[in-house]
């Protein structure tokens, strides 16, 4: 246990983080879950500096990126009746490790400044009603000290009918046959 004057143990931050990380990683093995990432891929993408519509090769992404996740909340989007009619969007909330950041190449610097805005999720991976997802906030929902421990991703469902452009999730778009 850590002592709260000035002497120092054994038990610092780095062996405490460490072993949150390790005992968090053991629950996800038993009981967690997993989702896919893929990376957005400025340098290989071609797309409009106006409209962010695909022109050329369109967007391109890294991955997917099995990413094991502690829990992860989908919730089916409601009717909303806008100008256009009826529309739904599904939402998926994510709690995982920050430790996994590095393995996609999102750095402290992506998190802060939206750097994965284009990013997109797919959950669940493998399955007939897999979805793509939009990421929309990321944020540190878990530190210890100025350690981050645990990640919160919020994000949005991309409809099939918007996947066009998107090589990567062709298989989810109209095209494909997506739901």
């Amino acid at each position: 246990m850590g002592q709260l004057d000035w002497k120092r143990g054994r038990f610092d931050l780095t062996y405490e983080t460490t072993d949150q990380e390790d005992a968090l990683r053991g629950r996800i093995d038993e009981v967690g879950d997993y989702f896919d990432y893929y990376r957005f891929d400025a340098a290989n993408s071609t797309i409009d500096p106006v409209y962010d519509e695909a022109v050329g090769q369109g967007k391109v992404y890294k991955g997917p990126f099995r990413w094991p996740a502690w829990h992860v909340t989908h919730l089916n989007g409601v009717n909303e009746n806008g100008q256009e009619g009826f529309y739904f969007n599904d939402s998926l909330h994510v709690t995982a490790s920050v430790s996994e950041l590095a393995s996609l190449g999102l750095t402290d610097e992506d998190v802060n400044t939206g750097g994965y805005l284009l990013d997109r999720i797919v959950y669940p991976p493998d399955k007939k009603q897999s979805k793509v997802y939009r990421i929309t906030n990321i944020q540190i929902v878990g530190q210890v000290q100025e350690r981050h421990v645990i990640i919160g991703i919020d994000c949005t469902q991309v409809k099939p009918d918007e996947l066009g452009d998107d090589l990567a999730f062709q298989k989810w778009s109209v095209q494909g046959g997506g739901n």
